[in-house]
C-alpha cells in the first residue's frame, strides 16, 4: 500500500511537472508569436513611412519641374516679347528712314522746281 501510494504521489508530482512545462511552452510559443507580430508591425510600419518618404519626394519633383516648366514658358514669353519689340523698332526705324527719303526727294523736286521757275525768269528778262 505504501508503494501505491508512493507510485500515485511520484506519479501526480510528474503530471504536475509535465503541466508546468507545458505551460511554460505555450507561453514561449505565445511570447514567440507576440515578438513576430510585433516585428510585423515594425517592419510594416517602416514600408509605409518609406513609401509615405518616396511620395513626398515625388510629389516635390513634381512641383519642381512644374516651376521649371512655369519658368521657361515665362522665358519664351519673355524672348518673344523682346522679339516683337525689336521687330517693331526696326519697323518703325525703317518707316523713319523712308520718311527721311521722301522728304529728301521732296525737297530735290522743290529745288529742281525752284531752279526751273528761276531759269524761265531768266529767260523771260
Amino acid at each position: 500500500m505504501l508503494k501505491k501510494l508512493l507510485f500515485f504521489v511520484i506519479l501526480s508530482l510528474c503530471v504536475m511537472s509535465l503541466s508546468a512545462c507545458k505551460g511554460d511552452e505555450e507561453k514561449l510559443k505565445v511570447a514567440s508569436d507576440e515578438q513576430k507580430i510585433d516585428e510585423d508591425k515594425k517592419v510594416a510600419e517602416e514600408e509605409k513611412r518609406k513609401q509615405e518618404e518616396q511620395q513626398r519626394v515625388e510629389e516635390e519633383k513634381r512641383k519642381q519641374e512644374e516651376q521649371q516648366r512655369v519658368e521657361e514658358e515665362k522665358r519664351k514669353q519673355e524672348e518673344q516679347q523682346k522679339a516683337e519689340e525689336e521687330k517693331r523698332k526696326q519697323e518703325e526705324q525703317q518707316r523713319a528712314e523712308e520718311e527721311k527719303r521722301k522728304q529728301g526727294e521732296q525737297q530735290r523736286v522743290e529745288e529742281e522746281k525752284r531752279k526751273q521757275e528761276e531759269q524761265q525768269r531768266v529767260e523771260e528778262e
